[in-house]
Order: structure tokens, then C-alpha cells, then sequence
């Protein structure tokens, strides 16, 4: 990720799709939504209506929004109906151990230069911290996502713990590392923090690695 790419515009921010498309390829994967931080009713859709579904409820997106980057079977955010593992992440709450969201992704590229991560896919400045994917493919299929069968899935709890763990001192979440997480929509508002949710990308959208390869 030496270069970066931003998607969106940060002078005037709008929720976009693109960021969200790119990790649900699985089209009959089910996403949840959160509209306005209203946690208790999330909605869910398949990927495959993500572009009919988006237009109509942009302007609902704007602020304090979410979306489950893994896709499930059905419409349950619950680790047994995952069907889709879409991304391995890290969410570093970095201004709890005073340093700034600059500062932590400039952390994330000189760990990978050490060789202490892989190269992240998309960084995402959330407000007061930032975010880190690696998008997963199937060995296989590469235009697909990774199954989420057991194997599968102890794996990447694995490598996300073992990500964590290597990002400590950049204010790792561990309560971030479940299968069923959200995060912010690309570009709505962080409400806390009055700053839009920035995504960035590094090798280019198509930029993924399997399972093995983490």
C-alpha cells in the first residue's frame, strides 16, 4: 500500500456504495444495515439488490450509519448464518492511546514494510480512529469471496486476533475482531466526531488475498 487512493469526496461527503460492493461480492450474501445508529431495527438486503436499494435510502445514510462487512445466509447478524467472509479488519481505536488517525496509518505502513502486516487492501479513516481490510478471495474462485465454513472460519478468527495483537500499540479494538462486526458506511458522518468516514484503497479496489495468504 504505498500509494493511496481516496474514494469519495471529502469536501463535500455523501454516502457511497462502491467500498461496500467491493467486499459483498457474494450476491446472495444478506448485509445488515444500521440507519442513523438505530441498532435495534438493522435492516437486511442481498448484495445482489445493493444498487437498486442504494438511491432510495442514501439521504438516511448520512450520519452514524453501519454495514456488516462479512454477508450471512439469511437475514440474522449471527456467527452460525455467516455464508460469506468477506474481509479480515483491524479497528484501531488509536486516540485511546494518544495517537492520532495520521499517525496510526502511517503505523500501519511502516508495519507492513517490516514485515509485521500484509499489505491492508482499504484503510479507512472513521473519525477518531481508522480501520484496516484485508478483502478476501476464494483460492479457487478469485472473484468470489471466502466460504464461511468451519475451517474457514476458525482460520480467520485466528488471523484477526494475531492482527490485533501485532497493533496493539496503535490501539487495536479486541472487541472488534468477531465475525459479525459493523462498521461505518463509507462517507455518512461520524456523529461523535463530526467527520466523514474516509475510505482509501492501496493497490486498487480489485486488491485481495486469500485466507492462506494471511
Amino acid at each position: 500500500m504505498s500509494s493511496l487512493l481516496e474514494v469519495g469526496d471529502r469536501k463535500n461527503p455523501s454516502p457511497i456504495l462502491e467500498p461496500v460492493s467491493w467486499l459483498h461480492r457474494g450476491k446472495d450474501g444478506y448485509l445488515a444495515v444500521v440507519k442513523d445508529a438505530d441498532f435495534r431495527h438493522a435492516e437486511f438486503l442481498q448484495a445482489k439488490a445493493l444498487e437498486r436499494w442504494f438511491p432510495q435510502f442514501k439521504a438516511e445514510l448520512l450520519r452514524d450509519s453501519y454495514f456488516t462487512p462479512n454477508g450471512f445466509c439469511k437475514p440474522r447478524r449471527r456467527e452460525k448464518d455467516l455464508r460469506y467472509l468477506n474481509a479480515c479488519w483491524l479497528d484501531l481505536d488509536c486516540y485511546k492511546v494518544g495517537v492520532s488517525p495520521r499517525q496510526a496509518l502511517i503505523g500501519i505502513l511502516q508495519k507492513e514494510e517490516k514485515g509485521e502486516l500484509p499489505p491492508a487492501s482499504m484503510v479507512v479513516y472513521s473519525g477518531r480512529g481508522c480501520w484496516a481490510f484485508w478483502r478476501l478471495h476464494d483460492e479457487q474462485d478469485p472473484g468470489q469471496p471466502v466460504r464461511a465454513w468451519p475451517r474457514q472460519v476458525k482460520d480467520w478468527k485466528a488471523i484477526q486476533v494475531a492482527l490485533a495483537n501485532r497493533c496493539r500499540d496503535l490501539g487495536a479494538d479486541f472487541g472488534a475482531v468477531d465475525s459479525v462486526r459493523l462498521t461505518r458506511w463509507p462517507y455518512s458522518i461520524n456523529g461523535k466526531a463530526n467527520e466523514p468516514v474516509r475510505w482509501l484503497w492501496g493497490e486498487g479496489p480489485a486488491f485481495s488475498c486469500a485466507l492462506s495468504d494471511l
